[in-house]
């Protein structure tokens, strides 16, 4: 785990906190990312360093190249939690 990111690794706890993996491929994209869910007290960090197959999370927040390096990952994820919803926000450069 790395020591820069404090998180919990568990989802939506019911007290309104839902957690939020951010998969970036730039480093100063995914400290941004990283420090917004941090300052907002509604949301849970979940550690960017654990692998996609295995990570806990309500919403996944990732760029083109992550989705292209994760998608069948994500999408079997997706799969796997039917019926309920694992969402992807991804985030664009425009």
């Amino acid at each position: 785990m790395n020591d820069a990111y404090p998180t919990d690794d568990s989802p939506d706890d019911g007290a309104g906190q839902a957690a939020l993996f951010p998969l970036l491929s730039g480093e100063g994209n995914q400290r941004l990312v990283v420090e917004w869910i941090q300052a907002h007290d509604r949301y849970t960090l979940v550690d960017p360093d654990q692998p996609v197959e295995t990570a806990t999370f309500d919403c996944c927040i990732l760029d083109g190249e992550m989705l292209q390096t994760h998608a069948e990952t994500l999408r079997a994820r997706k799969r796997k939690a039917k019926p309920a919803l694992l969402p992807c926000l991804l985030l664009i450069p425009e």
